[in-house]
């Protein structure tokens, strides 16, 4: 371990050679000798000495304590004054200097050691809190998380870039003053979660959806803590993390369309349709109301491909796919059943001919060319159509019903409806 390195200002020359003699025999290194303060912290400013040992009447202007502060405030160096003045006033200054040791001549070897050795071990210690301090205040600052400490009520007392920017402020003193659980969208989910964290002193992994300050929502993960602060740690504060979920959520959503939705037209696949339509179903026997479920074929779609290719099929797909989703209603439900079959499912109609009005709705939506590459391409349409509650009173059963006139037309051929009758099917051409 290297031997500290001390700066000698004394002004009686005898006196500081005694000095170095003495620190030489204790283990230390004397940097220097200076009789004044102002050559002094010349030469501290040149050699960075570990320690000042500095004695406080020093001739001209700058004295002992005039030095002492000087190291201190500017080059960080602690002082240990050896001295004859202990006068009440001399003190005073001494400490207001931030001195780290006093040792009143005449004095003994030992006597000095100790109060350098306490010195330089203090000061140690000191400058590494400090460079403690300053690291996490870094990683405070510059963390990728978002970190807010608030009153017990929720007051924002401070913050970071990342919990600032975003909820959209441009600096984190702008968040200061807030009330943090007055950011949370739901007043519910704030007394929830409020109440859970003076109950438990800790939430970890906790979901808040808050409010930016452009309006715009945020998913956010919480981890909060109720702590105490020093120096007297009587007063609690909420020490918070915050993650935003935006991505994690956009990424959750497209791995829902992906589960829910046919990624070639965007419509529901038959997940969603049995998702969504059981409530539909569910919802129109409550109230009495009739609905339909109408399975589509395409009729020389197949011809279209071979003749044009996959991909102007794929357009021609996609083209009657906007048709259906253009005139349904905000209740109906229109699916992608399969290859070039479609399903849509109505609800809503006050009894079975309005039912059936809307299914054909459909039907003629389809039944145009479509224009794709400049060549007019043009399919036909059969379909089996079943109601509610007349064929079937569970989606399940409404669609088998409606698969089967589907296949009724199928056999008949060519472009027709079919609907679902009670006992047996009958045609529409």
């Amino acid at each position: 371990m290297p031997r500290s390195r001390i700066l000698v200002v004394e002004d009686d020359a005898i006196a500081a050679r005694d000095l170095q003699a003495t620190l030489e025999h204790l283990g230390y290194d004397v940097a220097a000798w200076s009789a004044t303060g102002s050559e002094g912290l010349v030469l501290a400013r040149r050699l960075r000495p570990d320690l000042g040992l500095v004695d406080i009447g020093l001739p001209g202007k700058m004295d002992g304590v005039d030095l002492a502060t000087a190291l201190r405030e500017e080059l960080d160096i602690p002082v240990v004054f050896v001295t004859a003045h202990s006068d009440s006033v001399t003190v005073t200054r001494a400490r207001a200097a931030g001195c780290y040791g006093f040792v009143s001549k005449p004095f003994s070897e030992q006597s000095l050691g100790i109060a350098i050795a306490i010195a330089v071990e203090r000061s140690g210690a000191e400058r590494e809190l400090a460079k403690r301090e300053r690291h996490y205040r870094t990683l405070y600052r510059e963390s990728v998380v978002g970190i807010v400490e608030c009153t017990r009520e929720g007051r924002i007392l401070d913050a970071n870039v990342s919990f600032a920017a975003s909820l959209g402020f441009d600096r984190p003193d702008e968040a200061k003053g807030l009330g943090l659980f007055d950011l949370f969208v739901s007043g519910e989910a704030s007394r929830r979660f409020v109440t859970e964290l003076r109950r438990r002193g800790r939430l970890t992994d906790h979901e808040v959806l808050l409010r930016r300050r452009d309006g715009a929502t945020v998913w956010m993960s919480c981890s909060a803590v109720l702590a105490r602060v020093p120096p007297d740690e009587r007063r609690t504060v909420v020490l918070a993390s915050f993650f935003d979920l935006s991505r994690q959520k956009e990424h959750e959503d497209a791995l829902r369309e992906l589960a829910y939705r046919d990624p070639l037209t965007g419509l529901a696949n038959r997940r969603l349709l049995d998702l969504l339509g059981t409530q539909l179903v569910t919802d129109a026997g409550r109230r009495g109301e009739w609905a339909s479920f109408l399975y589509v074929d395409l009729v020389g779609f197949k011809d279209i491909n071979d003749r044009v290719g996959h991909a102007a099929g794929d357009r021609v797909l996609v083209e009657l796919a906007r048709r259906m989703e253009t005139i349904r209603r905000a209740v109906d439900i229109v699916a992608r059943m399969g290859g070039d079959e479609f399903g849509a499912l109505q609800g809503g109609a006050s009894d079975a001919p309005s039912a059936m009005t809307a299914a054909r709705r459909f039907l003629a939506s389809l039944g145009a060319a479509c224009t794709v590459d400049g060549v007019n391409l043009s399919v036909g349409v059969r379909a089996g159509l079943a109601l509610f509650p007349e064929h079937a009173r569970t989606l399940p059963d409404l669609i088998a019903a409606a698969d089967l006139a589907l296949a009724e037309a199928t056999v008949l051929g060519g472009s027709r409806l079919v609907v679902a009758r009670p006992k047996g099917l009958a045609g529409e051409g």
